[in-house]
């Protein structure tokens, strides 16, 4: 017979929102490849944690006992699956674990991307900066740069080269990974025969535009430390400069997740600069988390969250950024030289928006 269970769900709720648990055991996983080994068996992987662990070099005892704990949370959200089967005593169960449709966004793809870099940029670089939020909130300021004696974040990781590395890689398989969901379903490229990537860090979101649409050419632009590192791709030409000074013409000019790190101010003069750049009737894609209005958790669904839960990050990390609603961006369309604005769509957390010359 079962026992009885009694609920209170928002108590469960606000309990589950108190937890770093998961971040932490989905970082200690990725650390550990787990997911690289499971995808060596395929996509019917299904292997206890004795058997993780004989791939992983250890001298502790309990390795596996303490791994079995951390896949278990994993797989109460889906990330991994857990089946009980006899283990090799013949009596006691053991669990055994599988991939997930979920699981494949932390496994390196052949471009070598995955979601697994957040995990180092959405912890290791912010963390220090928590501590300061509420007193930034009271007193002003702004957190990252109480953590880091002034300097902005961009200025850390030029002196801290290896979190800096770790930060772009994540930026830029987030940007891999998200347009190739995005280029299924958004055909804005299709007219662009010059298209110019505004801060497009290595390149590889504007590869991922001219490999789909291969009429296409593209101009990657960000600033100079940034250029110097950055891979060669057919039909893309880097180029380095300020945004705040001057824009590379095009057809179009694409801002992937670049409004959201600055304050109106900054981001009416890099539209004017874009306004200048392009020709009679050329546009702006932008593409960013879409904040709502009325963020009623009725109507919120994950990518909306997300969004939010960004917006608070800008606020550590950032000078003034943000993220917007549609509202806020036509603000900023009013203020600068654009004669209209249209949300196009949205594609998990991010929205698409034009500008139009």
């Amino acid at each position: 017979m079962e026992p009885a269970v009694y609920k209170n769900a928002d108590w469960l709720a606000a309990m589950e929102l108190t937890q770093p648990s998961l971040s932490m055991a989905l970082k200690t996983a990725v650390m550990l490849n787990v997911f690289d080994i499971l995808a060596i068996h395929g996509k019917e992987s299904d292997l206890s944690a004795d058997d993780i662990i004989g791939y992983i070099s250890t001298s502790n005892p309990k390795a596996a006992s303490m791994l079995d704990r951390i896949l278990a949370l994993l797989s109460s959200y889906s990330i991994l699956n857990c089946s009980l089967k006899t283990g090799t005593d013949g009596e006691n169960l053991m669990r055994h674990y599988g991939l997930t449709p979920r699981s494949k966004y932390f496994i390196r793809d052949s471009n070598g991307f995955s979601l697994s870099g957040w995990l180092d940029s959405a912890m290791d670089v912010p963390l220090p900066s928590c501590h300061d939020l509420c007193a930034a909130i009271i007193n002003g300021g702004y957190p990252f740069q109480k953590a880091h004696g002034g300097m902005d974040m961009y200025e850390y990781l030029r002196q801290h080269p290896q979190q800096g590395a770790a930060f772009f890689y994540a930026m830029s398989s987030h940007s891999h990974l998200i347009m190739e969901q995005l280029l299924d379903s958004y055909e804005g490229f299709k007219s662009v025969n010059k298209l110019v990537d505004l801060g497009g860090g290595p390149g590889a979101c504007l590869n991922s535009i001219t490999t789909k649409y291969p009429h296409l050419t593209g101009i990657n632009f960000d600033e100079p430390l940034v250029i110097a590192s950055a891979p060669r791709y057919e039909r893309i030409l880097h180029v380095a400069g300020n945004m705040f000074e001057t824009v590379p013409s095009g057809d179009a000019i694409l801002m992937k997740c670049v409004l959201h790190n600055w304050d109106d101010e900054r981001c009416i003069r890099i539209l004017n600069n874009c306004w200048q750049a392009l020709p009679e009737h050329g546009k702006v894609i932008v593409i960013d988390f879409l904040l709502l209005e009325t963020p009623a958790a009725d109507k919120c669904d994950p990518g909306h969250r997300i969004g939010f839960m960004y917006d608070v990050m800008m606020m550590l990390l950032s000078f003034g950024g943000k993220e917007r609603t549609a509202a806020d961006l036509e603000r900023l369309r009013r203020a600068s030289k654009f004669r209209s604005m249209k949300v196009v769509l949205r594609v998990n957390e991010m929205g698409v928006i034009e500008f139009y010359k």
